[in-house]
């Protein structure tokens, strides 16, 4: 086993990718963009986000140091999120996203917003030349990172970006990973998760880039309808296959989902972090 003496021994890309293959969803070969090529997956989503006027993606926005000459690349945009609310104020936007379902739903949502200033990009952000894109001043992975070579894409991320970039993830277990671990722990199995925002402090410090980071507490409620669509999301997630496992989960969700409005909703507490840093500024060049 190699021996550690500081914290400069330790490559955190590499730790990453180990974290990431070694996560249960990792495991079973589910990338990030996987999972969103189920259209009624990306329905979902799409409604979560438009619930309260946008309002979770209104305060990620306003941490965005932008103007109505800005134009922003958003990395892993989904059904557009941040792009839509984005376009209404900035000159330009930028937007990839390679899962089919959130690709739909992007499209229609500019479509059905009227907006001519977005462009949209269906590739991985591995896939993406930054020469053929040109670079942006802002640009922005909001809960996307589903990169295996973290390093590689934070840096190519840098390269796009002529002011500022900005990366969304999360600080700590989520709620639903905690739902996760505890239907796998009845179901006789572990649930891992994937890694989280200390990785890619980590990763751009090692690169020379002194980012700065905020984390926030926020609610994260998810409803359902009834039993039977919670269980069908869960499912999904989680491959639970049997009828014994379907029993097993149900009698979960029964027991631990909130009647509120004629919906079953999963309540909880997520960490969510920012880390952002300006081009110029906090990095060491002679590092990258």
């Amino acid at each position: 086993m190699c021996e550690i003496n500081s914290i400069e021994d330790i490559n955190f890309n590499e730790l990453w990718m180990k974290t990431k293959q070694n996560s249960s969803h990792g495991k079973e070969h589910k990338s990030c963009s996987m999972i969103w090529h189920d259209k009624d997956r990306a329905k979902k989503y799409d409604e979560r986000v438009k619930e309260n006027n946008r309002k979770r993606a209104m305060q990620q926005i306003e941490k965005l140091k932008i103007n109505s000459k800005s134009s922003v690349l958003d990395i892993g945009a989904g059904p557009g999120t941040l792009a839509i609310p984005l376009a209404k104020s900035v000159k330009k936007i930028t937007a990839i996203e390679p899962a089919r379902g959130m690709f739909e739903y992007l499209k229609q949502n500019i479509e059905e917003e009227n907006l001519n200033n977005i462009t949209c990009i269906n590739k991985n952000w591995e896939e993406v030349n930054v020469d053929e894109i040109e670079k942006h001043d802002v640009v922005i992975a909001s809960f996307s990172l589903g990169m295996l070579d973290l390093r590689e894409a934070l840096k190519k991320m840098n390269d796009a970006a002529n002011e500022s970039v900005y990366i969304f993830h999360f600080a700590g277990i989520t709620q639903w990973e905690r739902r996760y671990k505890e239907i796998w722990r009845r179901l006789g199995r572990e649930y891992i998760p994937g890694p989280k925002s200390d990785y890619i402090y980590n990763i751009l410090y090692q690169m020379g880039i002194y980012a700065n980071i905020e984390v926030n507490e926020t609610d994260y409620n998810q409803k359902f309808k009834n039993l039977t669509e919670a269980a069908n999301e869960f499912k999904q997630m989680l491959d639970i296959e049997t009828p014994e496992e379907d029993e097993i989960l149900r009698e979960y969700l029964s027991e631990n989902l909130v009647k509120e409005n004629g919906n079953l909703v999963s309540k909880g507490k997520t960490m969510r972090a920012m880390i952002w840093w300006e081009k110029g500024k906090r990095c060491d060049e002679n590092e990258k």
